[in-house]
């Protein structure tokens, strides 16, 4: 098998970058049916990644170069089956799952506020799983169809920037990008709402359910509504409590009435795509390649 990049006139460059885009619009459009039928196939064939992986670490002249490839490549093939969902197979190395990890790596973790790899190990990482990309593609037992732009995912050695808070007109205009005459603008709003206005993080409004809506009349300190609704007319009764928040804590926060709107715009319109056991606030909605799926909670991925 001969490598060679495909005869294109875009760069491939501002390929992957489209990839990266699209990846954080629809990570389902890059994991479609094509990499379905390719998992399939590794099944039957037994083309896993940890044996394919010794085989390419025991070509390393160095042992720690080989030590470091497999260490990679057991960790990327635990990504895939963990959090992808899809069999370690080598058909499993494409450019959306590579993407897939390399966010993964640089996400913050909720526990420690930080990257969960440092950027040199996040770039040495990639690097393993380019140098890997090249020796299947040249493996003619293998035969394994490789995408040229995985060569092209890199990252800078430096640390990823710590996130910054929006502005409020930043916020405004995120909290007016939903579209609140669909379903999903009804979500999102909602959902938009309540990271913003209650401060929840993402894996408290995830396990949010519906018994977690309360009222609350009194509150010992007269300044705790104050501190989420500008003007008292802004107040009110509702609040939510979040049950086992980081480091195990409960708490509870007051809502705001653009919150407490938006819940219930929400409520009465996501009642008819809930399941029937489903007593989550933020469900799956359908997706326009499976309409008939949906309506439980948000699976654990979403949480993370």
């Amino acid at each position: 098998m001969v490598w060679a990049a495909p005869m294109s006139a875009v760069d491939p460059a501002v390929e992957v970058l489209g990839a990266e885009l699209a990846l954080a619009d629809d990570r389902a459009e890059l994991h479609d049916e094509d990499l379905a039928a390719r998992e399939l196939a590794s099944r039957d064939a037994g083309r896993w990644l940890l044996p394919a992986a010794e085989q390419y670490a025991a070509a390393q002249a160095a042992r720690h170069t080989a030590r470091t490839y497999r260490s990679t490549i057991r960790s990327f093939a635990l990504f895939v089956q963990a959090e992808l969902g899809l069999a370690p197979s080598v058909d499993a190395l494409v450019l959306s799952t590579v993407l897939d990890y390399k966010r993964h790596l640089q996400a913050i973790d909720p526990q420690t506020g930080r990257a969960r790899a440092k950027g040199a190990t996040i770039a040495k990482q990639l690097s393993a799983l380019r140098g890997f990309a090249r020796w299947l593609a040249l493996d003619d037992a293998l035969a394994v169809d490789v995408d040229p732009r995985i060569q092209l995912v890199k990252t800078s050695r430096g640390d990823p920037p710590l996130p910054r808070a929006l502005s409020p007109s930043e916020l405004r205009r995120v909290l007016a990008m939903p579209d609140r005459s669909t379903t999903r603008g009804k979500h999102d709003q909602a959902l938009l709402e309540l990271l913003a206005h209650a401060g929840l993080r993402r894996a408290e409004a995830a396990a949010l359910r519906w018994e977690h809506v309360i009222r609350v009349e009194r509150w010992p300190d007269g300044q705790t509504r104050s501190a989420v609704a500008a003007t008292p007319a802004d107040q009110t009764s509702w609040a939510i409590r979040v049950e086992h928040s980081k480091r195990g804590r409960s708490r509870t926060v007051p809502l705001a009435a653009s919150v407490v709107s938006a819940l219930q715009d929400w409520r009465r319109t996501g009642a008819a795509h809930a399941s029937a056991d489903s007593a989550a606030v933020f469900i799956a909605l359908p997706h326009p390649r499976s309409p008939h799926a949906g309506g439980g909670p948000l699976s654990p991925a979403a949480r993370r």
